[in-house]
């Protein structure tokens, strides 16, 4: 009953009319590996199939069992030595396929070629199945029948139901050969002399998301987890416990009773409490109505045993150096986003990677081993600690922008969003490698040692890491990019077209224009990619500064500041896995405007409810909401911008992005410690109404799901702005008008 119930329900959903699944579990209906359709010597493009599968490279001596025609989308194939009627009636399938699959029968003898004279492009369709809009077998009414079945089945039984439900699964999700016979027509544009191959196009005929690339992606993901575990460590490294003036020489923090651990940090910096101290500027000792500065200090070692503030006593008075350190570390930051962003555009990606892990590994060294104040005082131990996290902040973000851009410029347009959320998660998960280190290290020399020892090895993965085919296109070096492509294919086990790929490297020859210049400048000079480059570097502003105010914010939760960090990376890696599921389906703009409003709601609730200290669960609530809508809006905003500037000036582009990010974080550490004196929620007042700014300027940006990634100049400009499109199709459909009329004109006389 239930297999003629299933039967009957494929023939009415599906239009099948296999007599049952095992003829479809043993390719019984499909053609054999020699039975292939035969086409024109020529490159074809397929545009439209079911579900956007994939199309195999066709050729007739490398055919690819069960069936060599269905499995790539917009890929490039090329037919070598083949003529259009080649044997066309000696293909014969093994059983009578025109019964059980007709969409199936791919012969010259039962499909038609049909040439579109308007737009140039050749549609194969069914003689027995002709139809002009509807391509799919899926349609609202047949979907509706399923919801309708599926209803009934669940009314007479749940055993009948949940078979039904797995069945459907089964059809429509893991039988990947049922895919191939819903499409009853589909596509192909042949490319004529005048017409280019494009690099995507190519890249497609030896798998643009294949084991090169995905072994690539590993490898570069791992270089990228290095920039958490640098920007946080001077949390740990850095920390300030509960600390107070130290009375005597044998004193320490658990001689007196508690009643100090509930006192203010101003009270800290006195022994006597009838000292009044306005702000914690200065710490003094009152001795026989004298009053003495207070040079000495005993800390809380409940969590830390030993931080930089402990060595260094950087605590009342001395605090600005703490703060000095950090706000140097931003500005290398900001420094080397824009310094390695030109190089990598200039030299290369791969050999910027390289030059920065080796510097990252000497720099994680000098930050250990030079600041010892026993050994050679404060100021050089200062001096030399500082100098080494500038160095650390330069190639580190210099690791991260060209890792970030290498690994989209390696894929296709569909799965530059792919890898690029794989990154923000690598981001994430070096956050908790981090958290693991500092719970069980927690002395600073210590844990600087030890993650220091943790990233050296990075440095050879300069061999696996390899070069942007991309960059080395638009830089004209062909050889190598060839080099680079056949390895590439060769890894993927594709078969790789030579004369596809010359005649690639001719198109991009022809179309490369010497006046599209790459330099900084060149992102200013046209209007669009003015509006375009300040729009992204106001928004890389104002989403770090939201990012950076929230997470510094995580040791201020009210528990212990290990379990706060983990919790946080935990929250910031689902965020991630959230933009992975949502951004590649509804585009990129919404996303955004979503998580950055929602962001401003949630900032403006906290501000209600931070004087009600009933609610604490609410307020944690709260603040891990914060966490997870600036790390939506921060990841989305990473992967919009890189998807905006073109490859000749993108890691410049993404450069001087993370450079005005750079200022919103040096603004938020800030915003911090001086507005929050003001009013404690002064900052979060700052952050909601930038944030609010933001989104409603991040409106006038085109959006780039599903688009290539544009290589000049010139391609990003074709995409427009919100703005000024209207008036630029109004304007192309005035010049179409006159050309119409001019050539009715020219036909009458």
């Amino acid at each position: 009953l239930l297999r003629a119930s299933f039967t009957l329900i494929a023939r009415t959903i599906f239009n099948i009319e296999c007599e049952s699944a095992r003829d479809i579990r043993k390719h019984s209906c499909f053609p054999s590996e020699d039975e292939i359709l035969l086409l024109p010597a020529t490159q074809f493009q397929v545009n439209g199939i079911l579900n956007q599968g994939d199309l195999h490279i066709i050729h007739l001596k490398e055919t690819q069992p069960p069936f060599p025609l269905l499995q790539s989308v917009s890929s490039v194939a090329s037919i070598a030595n083949s003529s259009i009627l080649a044997a066309s009636t000696n293909i014969r399938p093994k059983v009578d396929c025109k019964r059980h699959f007709p969409t199936t029968f791919f012969t010259l003898r039962d499909w038609n070629l049909v040439e579109n004279e308007e737009t140039s492009q050749h549609t194969i369709t069914d003689k027995n199945f002709i139809t002009k809009d509807r391509k799919y077998l899926i349609t609202p009414f047949r979907v509706a029948c399923f919801f309708f079945v599926g209803f009934l089945l669940f009314l007479f039984g749940d055993v009948l139901y949940y078979a039904y439900i797995a069945y459907v699964l089964y059809f429509l999700y893991l039988n990947d050969y049922i895919k191939t016979i819903l499409s009853k027509r589909f596509t192909i544009d042949f490319y004529k002399d005048n017409e280019n191959m494009k690099f995507d196009d190519f890249l497609l005929t030896i798998n643009d998301f294949g084991r090169f690339q995905k072994f690539s992606l590993f490898f570069i993901g791992l270089t990228y987890s290095i920039t958490p575990i640098v920007v946080y460590t001077w949390s740990f490294t850095a920390a300030t416990p509960s600390f107070r003036c130290k009375s005597n020489e044998n004193d320490n923090f658990y001689l007196q009773n508690y009643s100090h651990l509930n006192q203010p940090d101003e009270l800290y910096c006195k022994t006597n409490t009838k000292i009044s101290v306005r702000e914690c500027q200065r710490c003094y000792i009152k001795q026989n109505n004298q009053t003495k500065a207070c040079h000495d200090f005993v800390f809380d070692q409940k969590y830390y045993n030993y931080t930089l503030v402990e060595e260094w006593s950087m605590v009342c008075d001395r605090t600005v150096f703490r703060t000095t350190v950090q706000n140097i570390f931003f500005v290398g930051y900001m420094i080397g986003s824009i310094f390695f962003g030109i190089l990598a555009d200039k030299y290369g990606r791969r050999p910027i990677i390289s030059i920065c892990l080796i510097l990252t590994a000497c720099s994680g060294f000098i930050c250990t081993f030079f600041p010892q104040k026993t050994l050679f005082g404060f100021w050089p131990s200062y001096l030399s600690y500082t100098f080494g996290r500038f160095i650390l902040a330069c190639v580190t973000r210099g690791v991260g922008i060209t890792d970030f851009v290498l690994v989209t410029e390696l894929v296709g347009p569909k799965k530059k969003f792919l890898v690029g959320t794989s990154l923000h998660m690598c981001f994430a998960l070096g956050q908790l490698v981090l958290s693991f280190f500092a719970y069980f290290i927690r002395e600073w020399r210590r844990l600087t040692l030890a993650l220091s020892l943790f990233t050296a090895p990075f440095v050879f993965l300069h061999f696996v890491i390899p070069e942007s085919p991309r960059w080395l296109l638009s830089k004209g070096r062909y050889k190598q990019a060839e080099i680079l492509l056949r390895k590439i294919a060769k890894t993927n086990k594709k078969s790789f077209d030579d004369a596809a790929c010359r005649r690639m490297f001719a198109d991009l020859e022809k179309s490369h224009d010497s006046n599209d210049r790459t330099g900084v400048l060149s992102l200013f000079r046209s209007k669009i990619m003015l509006i375009i480059s300040l729009n992204l570097f106001f928004q890389w502003f104002v989403q770090n500064l939201a990012y950076y105010g929230v997470s510094q914010s995580t040791g201020s939760w009210g528990f212990d500041p290990y379990l706060s960090f983990t919790i946080s990376a935990c929250v910031e890696l689902l965020a991630y896995i959230a933009i992975y599921l949502i951004l590649n389906r509804i585009g990129r703009k919404m996303p955004y405007l979503t998580a950055v409003f929602c962001f401003v709601i949630v900032s403006f609730l906290t501000i209600l409810i931070h004087n009600d200290h009933r609610r604490g669960i609410l307020r944690f609530l709260m603040n891990i909401s914060s966490k997870f809508l600036v790390s939506v809006s921060y990841g989305t905003i990473y992967i919009y911008a890189n998807e905006l500037f073109p490859t000749r000036v993108r890691s410049t582009g993404m450069g001087l992005c993370s450079m005005a990010a750079r200022v919103g974080a040096i603004v938020a550490t800030t915003s911090n410690d001086m507005l929050a004196r003001v009013w404690i929620n002064l900052p979060t007042v700052l952050f909601g109404a930038l944030s609010l700014i933001a989104a409603l300027a991040v409106l006038m940006l085109p959006e780039t799901l599903n688009k290539p990634l544009p290589q000049t100049i010139q391609d990003t400009e074709q995409m427009g702005l919100l703005c000024i499109r209207d008036s630029q199709t109004e304007r192309a459909n005035e010049s179409t008008n006159e050309d119409k009329l001019l050539n009715e004109s020219s036909v009458k006389s």
